[in-house]
This record gives C-alpha cells, structure tokens and sequence, in this order.
C-alpha cells in the first residue's frame, strides 16, 4: 500500500487522559508499534506554557520526551501544534529544542485562517520539518473559497482534510479528494472521527482514491467519538499478507496495553455523538456536556437545536441594579446539605443580609420565602422543573440556555465561554460581576473521590475555585474534599 498511515493515539488520546500515561504504556506502546509497518507516531502537542491549569507529558512534549521516542521507536516522530494559540514570531523558540528529535509537525487551523497561514508554515519549514497543514470541519468547508485558498500555499508536504465533527460520507470525501488534487501539489491526508462510525469505510475510501496518509489510534482512543482503529485498518491492509499473524499478533497486544483505559473512559460513538455527527455539530462541545454529568440526553440535544422559534430571549442579569455588595452564601448539591441542614436554616435566619445562591433547585426547599436576595443556577435537568414550579422571591439565572417560558423573574447570565458552564462557575459568575460580593461561604461543595463517577466534575470545580481565589475570599462552612479554606457553619451560630 502506498498510503502512508500515522498513529497519533497520545496526541488524540490526551484528551482523556490530560496528555498523561503510565510509563508502562508508554513504553510498551513504542514496543509493539515497532512491530508494526507504521510510518509515524505523533506523539503529542507542543504547546506553549500554560499557568493557569495542570496539563500532561504530550501536551508539552517536552525535549527529554522527545529524545525518549527518538532512541526507542523505529518510526518518523510527530508534533502538532495549534495555528490560533501560537504567533508566527514564537514558532522557532517554540520548536528549536525539536529539530533532532522530530521529522513531521502539523498545524492545525481553521478554514478561515488559511490566507494568513503561509508565514506560520514558511517559518517551521525553515527549521527543516516536514509539514502538514490540518484544515479542520471539513463537513462545514465552503469548498470553492477553500481550494481558493490552499491553491496559493506552498512549502507543505501534507494538506489534511480533517472530519472534525465525524459527518463525512465516503462520496462526498471522494469527490473532494478528488477537486483538491487539481489545485495543489501537495499530497494529501485524512483524519477521521467516528461519530456515525464511518471512520473505516471513509478511511478505505480515501486509500482507494490514492490519499497519501491516513491517520488511526490505538482501540480509537480521541476526543468524543474517537478516531478510526488503528488495529482496524491494519488487519484490513494485511489480511493478504504472509506477515498477517505478526501484524495480529502486535495489534492485540496494543488492544491489550489500552483497553484498561477504554474501560475506564468509555470513549466511542453513542447516540449522543452520532446526533453531532449527522448533524455539524461540534463533538469537544457535546463532550463537555455529557462530561458535566449535569444534563439528559434530550437536554444535551436541545441545547444545540438550531430552531429556535419557540424560545424566547431573557433579559440579562447585569441590567439590573444588583450591585449590593452583600456577601454571599452559594448552596451546592452536597450530602452535607443533609447532614447540617438545620444549622445552615439557622444560619440564614440569622443571616438575611446574606446574598443566597443556589447552584441548583437539589436543596431549593431551604429557601425561606421572606429570604430576599435570592437566587437559583438553572441549568440541565432543572430547566423542566423550574418552568412549571417557581418561587416569587427567587430569581432564576439560565447561563447558556433560551427557554419556551418568559416569567419576570428569569433572567440570563452571559458567560464569555457558554460552552464550559458549569453550576458553579455561574454561581461564581453571579456573585463576582453582578452582586459584586467580596466574600463566599459555599456549603455543600463536598467534592468526589478518584474513584467516583463524577471525579471529572470535582477536579473541573477545582480549577473554577482556584481561577476566583486572587478575586475573592471563599470559604467552605461544610466538611469538603476541595482545597478551600475553612470556617464551620458551627462557629457562625
């Protein structure tokens, strides 16, 4: 086969794993792949540093990572790095320390960023790589303006057509492939999702079609969906071959070394990634929601439903005069709600001076109805319960969501990143720019063990708490596994 095919299961796997493995992985990984007739492994990221949150190993990939692969794999070694979060004038810093360790970088980029990439792409050329150029959503590409575009890109070795949202069928590949041959002479490449898993049949689509490389992962492992098998496609390819118990052999082995990690992430194509899928939308959107463990499926559905006939625009929190600079008591879902409930009800009996911010309608029937100052996160699978139950002294905030009831007291709340709320960082929001508060106790934010279900919501709360702590003061008045400071509901009665 003349089709090249590049394994990238750290790079996209990261995604899972925070860009970590086990050593054991790593180095059986480089093992059994050398058994095997791949052309290269992109390993990861170069990215630049990031002092706001804990990423891994092949988010970085570090000098001494590199080296490592380098000594130890039989195959090219790639890097990708992402076009809008690096300046063309911090590429050669950025790269130098590569030059001997790594032959292929990848760029990827937005369709509407391709007339500005040339400098960018014309710099990691000079340094001597090899380059490919990852166009991203192919499903949404205006195709005349992007041959327009890449028919004017010189120095790349690869232009890849990238199935972001994995909503490609094989014809419409086809006949792409075959409308971008004529206007470039670069070669080719395809990187697949498999939200309506077509991945394999659209992957031997573009080798039929002479595609210069492809590109796989270990059991799929990638963002949402995932990413064509690696294991797949090679047992295709060598099922002639007299090599074909040794090509078995080392791909099971791969299976193997990852399917514990499969188990544990549960990756792969589920009805709610091929609803993205058939229809354009954006798997890293659909995967934080699912993710956030705070929405039903049809609510995950809804939220990206383009029809918005039946729903109404909410006036914005921030017009009204909320500026009371009280403090504020944010109320999370925690079970130690329960155990303390009635010194948190003597609490705010002693406290009406208080801001109350519930992060959810869980433990709603605290709320006192003289309690002014009140308000309640809705989000999720509260948005049904709170259009046909409301309490008048409550004032209820939809972060990301329009809805098909307009009551006067609802209201949105605009956060810059709508596809990461999350309860808390609303009710953090709510407190911060729109009351103006100074000071938060939060009571039942008890947090999740390593080993619990919803362990990703509590390590994404933690960094929520830690991106306010320069702003405010935040204290938990309830037993809690986050790093917060304590100050007992008990000492405050």
């Amino acid at each position: 086969m003349n089709t090249k095919i590049l394994d990238c299961t750290l790079r996209d796997g990261g995604y899972y794993t925070n860009w970590d493995f086990d050593i054991n992985i790593i180095e059986n990984y480089i093992k059994y792949t050398n058994e095997l007739e791949i052309d290269y492994l992109e390993i990861g990221y170069r990215n630049k540093k990031n002092l706001n949150e804990y990423k891994g190993q092949f988010y970085y990939s570090p000098k001494h990572t590199l080296k490592y692969f380098k000594k130890n794999s039989n195959h090219k070694i790639g890097l990708m790095v992402d076009y809008k979060s690096i300046k063309a004038n911090e590429v050669r810093d950025l790269l130098a320390d590569a030059t001997d360790y790594v032959n292929l970088i990848r760029i990827a980029v937005s369709p509407d960023s391709l007339d500005n990439v040339q400098i960018f792409v014309d710099e990691i050329k000079a340094m001597n790589f090899e380059v490919a150029l990852n166009i991203m959503y192919m499903s949404e590409w205006n195709l005349k303006k992007i041959k327009e575009s890449i028919s004017n890109i010189r120095n790349v070795d690869y232009i890849y057509l990238v199935d972001s949202y994995g909503s490609v069928f094989p014809d419409y590949l086809e006949n792409i492939i075959s409308d971008l041959k004529k206007v470039n002479n670069s070669k080719l490449g395809f990187h697949s999702h498999d939200n309506i898993e077509l991945a394999f049949s659209n992957t031997l689509t573009a080798i039929k079609n002479e595609i210069d490389i492809v590109d796989s992962t270990i059991l799929g492992m990638g963002r949402g969906a995932g990413n064509l098998k690696t294991e797949l496609l090679l047992m295709k390819i060598f099922s002639d071959s007299k090599n074909k118990y040794k090509v078995y052999d080392a791909v099971a082995k791969l299976v193997s070394l990852f399917s514990p990690l499969k188990e544990k992430y549960n990756w792969g194509s589920d009805i709610s990634y091929k609803f993205a899928g058939i229809n354009s939308f954006p798997q890293k959107d659909i995967m934080y929601l699912k993710l956030s463990k705070n929405y039903k499926f049809s609510q995950i559905l809804a939220h990206f439903d383009k029809d918005e006939s039946a729903k109404f625009d909410l006036e914005d929190i921030s017009t009204k005069s909320l500026k009371n600079n009280l403090d504020t008591l944010i109320v999370g879902g925690g079970k130690s709600i329960i155990d303390h409930k009635p010194a948190i009800i003597k609490f705010l009996e002693n406290h009406e001076n208080y801001n109350l911010i519930f992060s959810s309608s869980k433990f709603s029937e605290l709320i006192d109805s003289n309690f002014q100052n009140c308000y309640q996160i809705v989000l999720g699978s509260d948005i049904s319960k709170i259009i046909s139950s409301t309490k008048k002294n409550v004032n209820y905030i939809f972060p990301i969501d329009t809805v098909n009831t307009k009551k006067s007291n609802f209201y949105s709340l605009k956060i810059k990143n709508k596809n990461e709320v999350n309860h808390l960082l609303s009710c953090l929001e709510l407190a911060t720019r729109i009351t103006k508060s100074k000071n938060i106790l939060v009571a039942g934010f008890d947090g999740f063990s390593q080993n619990d279900n919803f362990f990703n919501v509590f390590k994404s709360n933690e960094l929520i708490f830690k991106s306010f702590e320069q702003k405010l003061s935040i204290k938990s008045i309830t037993d809690t596994k986050y790093s917060l400071v304590f100050d007992s509901v008990y000492s405050k009665l």
